[in-house]
């Protein structure tokens, strides 16, 4: 094992051969997870990934993304979960609040994004499955996803 790697039981993720925790997987394997204000999260998108901090240390995770839901008597307000798990610690659900569910879902994200923009501006890189094994790559293909996000489609004008 290379220095600053933590020690974690491992299984490979698909045919990618790139691996991540054992556990995390379980946990993204269960479509439903406890956490969230209704006591459950059923995550609806959700991406493998390794962190790759200055200094060398890697830490497999993921970014995932939950159905919004409204929130009981909130009139209006909904929340949608999202973890960036490896990157804010392994489990750890973060609800961003909006007005409705699909405000709180362009929300959600827009705050990953200016995450995971924020910690590569500070260093991080990152490891995609099916992705080439640079990071540097791997860290603009993850950068381009959020692109594609803000593109216009072309006017028919």
């Amino acid at each position: 094992m290379s220095a600053g790697t933590k020690e974690v039981p491992e299984k490979l993720l698909g045919a990618s051969g790139k691996r991540a925790p054992a556990q995390l997987l379980q946990e993204l394997q269960s479509p439903r997870r406890p956490d969230h204000h209704g006591g459950t999260v059923t995550w609806i998108a959700e991406i493998p990934i390794v962190w790759i901090f200055p200094g060398g240390e890697r830490v497999s995770g993921q970014i995932a993304i939950g159905v919004p839901e409204l929130v009981p008597d909130g009139d209006g307000e909904a929340i949608c979960p999202i973890t960036m798990g490896g990157l804010d610690g392994l489990g750890r659900v973060t609800t961003i609040h909006g007005e409705g569910t699909f405000h709180a879902l362009l929300l959600a994200i827009g705050f990953i994004e200016r995450r995971a923009r924020d910690s590569i501006a500070q260093g991080v890189r990152v490891e995609l499955p099916h992705e080439e094994e640079d990071p540097e790559r791997a860290t603009e293909s993850l950068i381009g996803m959020f692109k594609r996000f803000h593109e216009r489609p072309p006017s028919d004008s």
